[in-house]
């Protein structure tokens, strides 16, 4: 790499940290990468789609950073004035339906397990797949260390924009440097505020929380799935009428199998948190692994529906509202006040629906999907509640066997049904 090549260079935020350690300790390149496919239906062809790409990913500083830990004091985050070659284009078009499926999921599957070497460009790949005249389907493969599924919406209504003739995206160059700079200020600055909330939190609980630290990792993972298609409509309608959001009942649903799985009154697990709550600004418009894990704490009791959400829901905003730390930062915190394990499992709920040019053009990306594949925890459940209403495992196949997965998620599918039922009397830990 030579220095010519250089835009700018950064400390890594306490997430990217982290997730660094992961991916250097798995060795082959596989932790922390996720995939978003979706469809773009409009008159668009292969030239302008990878031509507006571009265009957003010479805006986009994080989409042109590589990380550098060897060989260094500190790691950093180097963002190069080059872009790589991350376009690729197929024409499906001859094949049958039920082949064209197959070969979308095949490839897509070879591009997850593919993982990166995050020291060297691209971090971030795309395929197209033209599936119809007007109809293609694209499989975007990108490192956790650069976006969050919050950035790549950014990223896609930005390169949306620019598919139906809309304004340059340069000014995006420099400005996405300064705030990612400003950004991690403020991390910093959040630090000694973060500490004595979540030390606080934690000090009067110590020792109530189960620890599943005897159970063996393998490193090995595996994905099983469920569908919610019959579940959330209802359940939408539901959140709607009791003025709480729909990630509210998944979160309170998902609290009580893991209960009933762990045989356990008291309850910490992880939730995904998009990181931005804050008042930092334009935060929702910054590029940017943001989103993070948080403990949220349960506790079973003979309530209600209305009082058990109304308790998760508090629970939810508390946790949301303090953001801008990382887990690992959390962890090291409440250790001293005797709680052995933040979490082991972790509920990621994930809302990907329709973008639209906003000049009422034809051209629309819908159909989205998301996978991820291993991250540090043993468990992590990603429901997805946007067009494709599914519950995925991705799990330790060691830490939590074949069987134990597929009766946390059917317990998990009869918590909504009990949510549904308005019948929210808990069942003794265990007692099933």
């Amino acid at each position: 790499m030579a220095l010519d090549e250089l835009e700018d260079a950064f400390r890594l935020s306490p997430v990217q940290a982290a997730m660094l350690f992961q991916h250097a300790a798995a060795k082959d390149g596989r932790a922390y990468v996720e995939q978003l496919s979706f469809s773009v239906r409009g008159p668009v062809d292969a030239e302008l789609m990878e031509g507006c790409w571009r265009r957003v990913v010479a805006a986009q500083p994080m989409l042109r950073s590589v990380f550098i830990w060897k060989g260094v004091r500190s790691p950093v985050q180097v963002a190069l004035l080059r872009e790589a070659n991350c376009w690729r284009c197929e024409d499906l078009r001859s094949l049958s339906a039920m082949d064209r499926e197959a070969a979308i999921g095949a490839r897509s599957e070879a591009e997850l397990r593919r993982g990166f070497e995050v020291d060297r460009l691209s971090l971030s790949r795309v395929t197209a797949f033209q599936v119809g005249e007007d109809l293609w389907r694209l499989v975007w493969t990108a490192h956790h260390l650069i976006v969050d599924g919050w950035s790549m919406q950014v990223v896609l209504r930005d390169w949306t924009a620019l598919l139906v003739g809309g304004t340059s995206t340069e000014e995006r160059r420099c400005r996405g440097i300064v705030k990612w700079r400003q950004y991690l200020a403020w991390l910093e600055s959040m630090r000694l505020a973060g500490q004595e909330f979540w030390t606080d939190r934690f000090r009067l609980e110590a020792g109530i929380y189960p620890s599943e630290s005897a159970r063996k990792r393998s490193g090995a993972y595996s994905e099983r799935h469920v569908e919610l298609e019959d579940l959330l409509p209802s359940l939408k309608d539901a959140a709607k009428a009791k003025e709480v959001s729909l990630a509210t009942y998944i979160h309170l649903a998902f609290a009580r199998a893991l209960s009933r799985i762990f045989a356990s009154e008291h309850i910490i697990f992880g939730t995904a948190v998009s990181g931005r709550k804050s008042s930092f600004p334009d935060i929702l418009e910054l590029v940017g692994p943001l989103a993070t894990i948080l403990p949220v704490r349960y506790s079973s009791g003979n309530r209600g529906v209305e009082d058990s959400l109304v308790i998760m829901e508090q629970e939810l905003r508390t946790v949301e509202s303090a953001d801008g730390v990382a887990l690992s930062d959390i962890a090291r915190w409440i250790k001293a006040v005797a709680v052995r394990r933040v979490t082991h499992c972790v509920l990621s709920v994930q809302n990907h629906t329709v973008l639209q040019s906003k000049n009422n053009s034809a051209v629309e990306l819908t159909d989205f999907r998301i996978r991820l594949s291993r991250t540090q925890f043993p468990v992590t459940v990603y429901v997805g509640v946007g067009h494709h209403a599914t519950a995925t495992a991705v799990y330790d196949a060691e830490w939590m066997g074949d069987m134990e997965i597929g009766r946390l998620l059917s317990v998990l599918v009869e918590e909504m049904q009990t949510l549904l039922n308005n019948d929210c009397s808990i069942q003794e830990a265990g007692g099933e």
